[in-house]
């Protein structure tokens, strides 16, 4: 777990319930309040790691409480070849079991950096294309491989 500790001077309102706290071993003076916020966690999963169908991986998912995926392949299709009707069908399908799409597992960059870039391009306006439909906040990506040092 992460915490975020907020130190501020005596007279704040809220934090005078607070002391003395004991964080860390340590307990903070009078002189200081202190308030611990614990961020809450969200857990993200690849689902096809279930299961290649998008039904046994939602099954995946709400039995050990995901509730975002890492969207990367779907009924055995890659999640960069998904046409637009098959992105807003699974969409459909996620949003109906209360599952969101975090990010897109994309393959994206997993080339060499020699390779004629319009393939790249083209798959890549595809992802933008299927992160809108899914509503995913973010894309993964990788470095371009086979400079062999140049």
């Amino acid at each position: 777990m992460q915490f975020t500790l907020l130190l501020s001077k005596e007279n704040h309102p809220v934090q005078n319930s607070y002391l003395p706290f004991i964080f860390s071993n340590r307990i903070y003076p009078n002189k200081y309040q202190c308030i611990v916020f614990m961020n809450i966690y969200q857990l993200c999963a690849f689902a096809d790691e279930a299961s290649p169908k998008l039904a046994e991986q939602i099954v995946a998912m709400r039995e050990n409480n995901i509730e975002f995926l890492e969207m990367r392949g779907v009924d055995g299709v890659n999640v960069a070849k998904l046409t637009a009707e098959q992105a807003k069908a699974a969409a459909r399908d996620l949003r109906a079991a209360g599952l969101k799409v975090w990010s897109l597992g994309s393959p994206a960059g997993k080339s060499p950096i020699t390779q004629d870039f319009s393939v790249e391009r083209e798959q890549f306006l595809r992802l933008l294309e299927t992160a809108q439909i899914t509503e995913a906040k973010c894309i993964r990506l990788f470095s371009f491989y086979g400079t062999d040092g140049k």
